[in-house]
């Protein structure tokens, strides 16, 4: 057997496992066996454990089947590069759409929506620098907004750019947007997906829309918070928490979280590069403020989204005061984390396609 075949058993041994199903061909592909953005995160840090080398999930979006994914890694350095631009879908004719990440800095979210945009809209997502421990984690949007810009060219080099930013992503885009008119750049549409202007003032509260603004106990350790709102499952394990030492609550919210499915197993390493990278989201959140910008920008709130967490049931989230040039707002089915996921994208996506550049 050789070295690459042995690789691909490998491989499809970490898929079943992972995915907890026992019939998997070499050519199956993980993300159509019901793999997510969780546990294609789990799926790299194996593959990472078995081959000693880095992976860059744009390589797993890429090369989705064992076989492929086994080739891939077996051709020198294919897995070492850690890139913020990540192709998700790269065929059509069509200009490209940027979707900057949301909190947490992963953009396997955006998977959903451009399946649902069809095969001629190619999309690439802006991951956050660290994921893979690879350097600091940004600390303010405007220095993400600089990289990601950087990125962007390296495909389209000049506008009418597209940009579509999910939840924090949403106050990346803006920040893009206006860089690039700063630069004279044109912008074609400035999409905000469920995405909230301002977050200055959530860190002096025990409350926070990604968790419902369910209040959250004194007792929780600030780590515990993060993590719930990357992976609002665990929210129902809180209660278990209360006569645990706050420092030993992250690792037993991951234990309890496990056990009960809601969440796959991660490694130490994966988890603090995750948390690092959450706890500078927060942060930059917290200290941007949006600029003035006269995009053309459309607001996607979820019915049971932000709007009503912040008791903005016909709000613009708090856009309309920045925005100088049109701002246009639709309401599509979901909440904040179902409105980018089967079904309710399908509506998102038929919405978003209309303000959509046809021809490249």
């Amino acid at each position: 057997m050789s070295a690459e075949t042995a690789l691909e058993h490998q491989i499809a041994a970490v898929y079943r496992e992972i995915l907890g199903i026992t019939d998997i061909t070499p050519t199956d592909s993980f993300f159509d066996l019901g793999g997510d953005s969780l546990s294609a995160l789990s799926v790299i840090n194996c593959i990472e454990e078995l081959t000693g080398e880095k992976v860059a999930v744009s390589l797993l979006l890429e090369y989705q089947t064992p076989r492929a994914l086994a080739i891939a890694l077996s051709k020198t350095g294919r897995g070492a590069a850690c890139s913020n631009l990540v192709p998700i879908q790269t065929g059509g004719l069509r200009a490209p759409l940027f979707c900057p990440h949301p909190f947490g800095g992963h953009v396997l979210h955006y998977r959903p929506l451009a399946k649902a945009l069809g095969s001629e809209q190619p999309l690439y997502g802006l991951q956050a620098r660290g994921l893979h421990g690879e350097a600091s984690p940004h600390l303010s949007i405007p220095e993400m907004a600089r990289e990601y810009i950087h990125a962007i060219r390296s495909v389209q080099q000049r506008g009418p750019y597209q940009l579509v930013g999910y939840s924090m992503g949403g106050s990346i885009a803006w920040e893009m947007a206006t860089q690039l008119r700063d630069a004279g750049e044109e912008i074609a549409i400035l999409g905000l997906l469920d995405a909230k202007a301002l977050h200055t003032q959530e860190e002096h509260k025990r409350r926070h829309p990604l968790l419902g603004n369910r209040p959250i106990p004194d007792w929780l350790s600030e780590r515990v918070v993060i993590l719930s709102m990357l992976f609002p499952a665990l929210t129902k394990h809180w209660k278990k928490l209360k006569l645990i030492d706050r420092e030993q609550q992250v690792t037993a919210l991951l234990d309890f979280g496990t056990k009960a499915g809601s969440i796959t197993e991660m490694s130490e390493t994966q988890l603090n590069h995750v948390l690092a990278v959450a706890e500078a989201n927060r942060t930059a959140l917290h200290e941007y403020t949006p600029r003035p910008n006269d995009s053309r920008s459309v607001l996607f709130t979820a019915e049971k989204g932000l709007c009503i967490s912040t008791d903005q049931h016909n709000g613009d989230l708090g856009w309309k005061q920045f925005a100088t040039g049109c701002l246009e707002i639709h309401r599509v089915p979901g909440d904040h984390y179902t409105m980018v996921a089967p079904p309710h994208v399908g509506v998102l996506a038929s919405k978003l396609d209309r303000y959509l550049i046809r021809d490249a």
